[in-house]
């Protein structure tokens, strides 16, 4: 073990409000601790980063078995709700984008795709319909799309599920 893994009796008497409010927490929603899974769904890999020392020990004790793909799923899921709830919901920017969103689940629930993929096309997917929000022309237009492009020149790639969901849904070129 590394000196970051253990540390003194001193300094662990002073850490421990540090975390026993972690402890607490846990003890009185599950009596035990849970399987890492539950643990990062409740508290989110962040949740868990603020708690890092605990973790580490709940690991070296062997009571937990950190999950990597769990945590990056359940950090993809969070992220995709922060870009989902940037929109006023009552907008028909917000109408196409839960639109998108929708394929986009299937996609993952199917296999097809996966949950960073379905980011990483949601992300300029907002940014054009926040521009052609801006420019008064929604579903974008093909000058809206292009002056997306100018701007950001490297995200044609990973705009074009965007664009050919429009293409389907409203019937655009």
């Amino acid at each position: 073990r590394g000196r970051h893994r253990t540390r003194g009796a001193d300094k662990a008497a002073r850490g421990v409000n540090e975390y026993l409010e972690f402890f607490i927490d846990v003890e009185g929603r599950w009596n035990d601790f849970p399987e890492y899974t539950v643990l990062v769904t409740h508290f989110g890999p962040d949740g868990l980063r603020k708690h890092l020392r605990a973790i580490r020990w709940l690991t070296d004790s062997g009571l937990i078995v950190v999950d990597q793909s769990v945590k990056s799923d359940i950090a993809e899921e969070r992220t995709i709700e922060k870009i989902l709830s940037t929109l006023d919901p009552r907008t028909k920017e917000q109408s196409i984008l839960d639109g998108f969103v929708t394929v986009m689940n299937a996609r993952v629930q199917s296999g097809k795709t996966s949950l960073k993929s379905c980011r990483l096309a949601l992300t300029p997917a907002l940014a054009l319909l926040k521009l052609s929000g801006e420019r008064g022309f929604v579903p974008p237009t093909q000058d809206v799309v292009d002056s997306y492009l100018r701007i950001r020149p490297g995200q044609r790639a990973a705009l074009s599920g965007f664009i050919g969901y429009l293409n389907r849904t409203a019937g655009l070129e």
